[in-house]
């Protein structure tokens, strides 16, 4: 496995991520730390280049709609919102925003055309080729992108992304002003038994390998959030077989 990427492709992610996480030294410290977590997980502040962060946030803030989607565990496919309050609550999943498209005249505003190019370098050959090396998984296939909006009222609960084929699990952070008084934070099950709080810092990346069969859920807001959204996109990624998405 090279520790350096391919110029073109290191010209390409340029315009996205902070170069400092492209340089050969850092391929190898992100890898041998992704690599020495039992759980098989990392954090990687500082990742997007920041002048793309405003727009992608106002494709959720202003520019786009975002859809309130419902699950209950034991499916795969979304609910209705009545099968999903007619379950108790023990059974209840997934209660998020999520962006499903452009306001009919803001189809071509700066805001979406930037989540559209973002999207399609991570379903490009560089993105793929940077995620393997920083983690040795042999990532080929992108399948499910989404960008998410979470309020007080929405929910992630406990869960596994284990699925044949699926070999990484991204989350980038979009938003600002998050406080630890907001909640909000990533929750991963260690072997131990024990819980690691992540905080949602903005422009935070999360990387997982949900083979690892790590169980993980977004810990509440609380009130004192007020209207404060936490904004974030989600990324599945698969192996090089074509398996999965």
């Amino acid at each position: 496995m090279s520790d350096s990427l391919p110029p073109d492709s290191h010209t390409a992610l340029a315009r996205w991520v902070q170069p400092r996480h492209l340089q050969a030294d850092a391929i190898v410290a992100l890898r041998r730390r992704f690599q020495a977590s039992p759980e098989r997980y990392m954090v990687i502040d500082d990742f997007l280049a920041p002048e793309h962060l405003p727009k992608i946030r106002q494709v959720l803030l202003e520019d786009g709609i975002v859809k309130t989607f419902f699950r209950v565990y034991g499916t795969r496919e979304w609910v209705t919102k009545e099968q999903f309050e007619g379950v108790g609550d023990d059974c209840r999943f997934i209660h998020e925003g999520i962006y499903v498209g452009p306001h009919p005249d803001k189809r071509m505003s700066p805001a979406v055309l930037t989540d559209m190019m973002f999207r399609k370098e991570l379903k490009g050959p560089a993105f793929h080729q940077w995620l393997t090396a920083i983690t040795g998984q042999p990532v080929g296939h992108t399948g499910t992108i989404n960008l998410k909006s979470l309020g007080r009222e929405h929910f992630l609960r406990w869960h596994s992304d284990q699925v044949p084929g699926r070999v990484l699990c991204a989350v980038l952070y979009l938003h600002t002003d998050w406080r630890a008084e907001f909640g909000g934070r990533l929750l991963m099950q260690r072997q131990d038994g024990g819980i690691d709080c992540i905080e949602p810092a903005t422009n935070r990346l999360i990387l997982f390998d949900p083979q690892s069969n790590i169980n993980h859920a977004v810990e509440p807001m609380t009130e004192a959030a007020g209207d404060w959204a936490r904004l974030n996109y989600s990324a599945w990624f698969y192996q090089r077989n074509g398996q999965g998405e």
